[in-house]
């Protein structure tokens, strides 16, 4: 394993863990009956800097032992900055239980001048530990709306290109806990359904790529206290706190600000909040399989019908709505799904306009979808 990546005792060899030990010895030797209960500082230290490094192996060790199938390469894809430094060095520790053919890959969106020669340089720390380094550049406009989301779309296109390219099994993204309290709150604010608010998951497929997030129930400060303690160095991309971006006004405005007001940070509240919504959708998807059991297909469209199973739960209703339109790469308001759900209980008519695909139709229990034309 290159220097980049050693811990400061490895740097040091033996005389590091000897030192280390030496000083908790001596800590422990000065313990008598009248402070025997009471811990050094240096002992509390000690002990949470190996607490939480069992807690960090043990996720992703337990994660890799759930779903990674052996001898099958797997992408990494890596900023540089804490979180998918993190990852890296995990995968690494963790290819010395069992061995994983990894692919890191990096792409440089142009967005900064320095940006190239940061490329250069997590190039070369890469390639330091024996790891093939997959890297493209574009030049992605600095102006105009949606940067964020065209810059994402870059990257998972990339990065599904390489996948397939290499056979991978899965594509690794090193997103954490804060992370996902942002989705949860954008999706929140946006007036998501319920069983939209779960934010990302630990798997997931997307463009006939699996993408894995081991690390979703570690905060931000526990990645960056693992990586202080064994030396580990790591960039800040400036963009990251840029508030003419989303996550950027979220980071260092609005989360701060929700912090100070309630006292409290709102980043595991949120986090639950997700796995709860998850949790909901996924019991849902359960209950209402039987009902697509029906679905006919069309020439233009389909036609489900439900007499059979009427009156629904609302919910349940709503949540076959939404995971049909979903499908169909549609998008129903709140007020369309819940016309179309009130209609259906009802045995009534209603019609209503899925983005450009296509009309959702009700009638006599009967729920449909017609393809527009394009």
């Amino acid at each position: 394993m290159g220097d980049l990546f050693k811990t400061d005792d490895e740097k040091d060899g033996d005389k590091g863990s000897e030192t280390e030990d030496q000083d908790f010895k001596v800590v422990t030797q000065q313990i008598t009956p009248k402070n025997r209960h009471k811990t050094s500082p240096l002992r509390s230290l000690y002990e949470g800097k190996i607490k939480l490094d069992r807690k960090i192996q043990q996720i992703v060790k337990g994660f890799l032992r759930r779903y990674y199938i052996a001898g099958r390469p797997l992408l990494l894809g890596f900023s540089g900055g804490p979180d998918s430094t993190a990852l890296l060095l995990l995968l690494q520790e963790c290819s010395r239980s069992f061995p994983i053919p990894l692919h890191v890959a990096h792409l440089d969106h142009g967005w900064r001048d320095e940006s190239a020669q940061e490329a250069e340089e997590l190039k070369r720390r890469v390639e330091a530990l024996g790891l093939p380094f997959h890297m493209k550049r574009i030049k992605t406009p600095r102006g105009g709306r949606n940067l964020e989301k065209k810059g994402r779309e870059e990257r998972l296109n990339f990065f599904s290109a390489l996948c397939r390219q290499e056979g991978c099994q899965a594509l690794l993204l090193a997103h954490q806990a804060e992370d996902q309290a942002e989705t949860v709150l954008k999706r929140v604010l946006e007036g998501a359904s319920l069983i939209h608010l779960g934010g990302m998951k630990e798997v997931c497929h997307l463009d006939g790529m699996e993408i894995w997030r081991p690390l979703l129930r570690l905060s931000k400060k526990e990645i960056c206290t693992w990586l202080n303690a064994r030396g580990t160095p790591y960039l800040l991309d400036p963009a990251n706190e840029d508030e003419r971006f989303l996550r950027g006004r979220m980071r260092f405005r609005i989360f701060p600000e929700i912090k100070k007001s309630f006292g409290k940070d709102a980043a595991l509240p949120l986090g639950r909040v997700g796995a709860a919504a998850q949790e909901l959708k996924e019991y849902l998807e359960r209950r209402v399989a039987p009902f697509l059991k029906r679905l006919e297909k069309k020439s233009d469209g389909w036609v489900l019908d439900l007499n059979p199973f009427l009156p629904l739960e609302k919910i349940e209703l709503s949540a076959l709505v939404r995971i049909l339109a979903q499908r169909e790469g549609c998008f129903l308001s709140f007020e369309a799904v819940e016309a179309l759900c009130k209609s259906i209980n009802a045995k009534g008519l209603c019609k209503k306009k899925a983005s450009k695909r296509g009309e959702f139709l009700s009638g006599r229990g009967v729920l449909a979808m017609k393809n527009l034309p394009q």
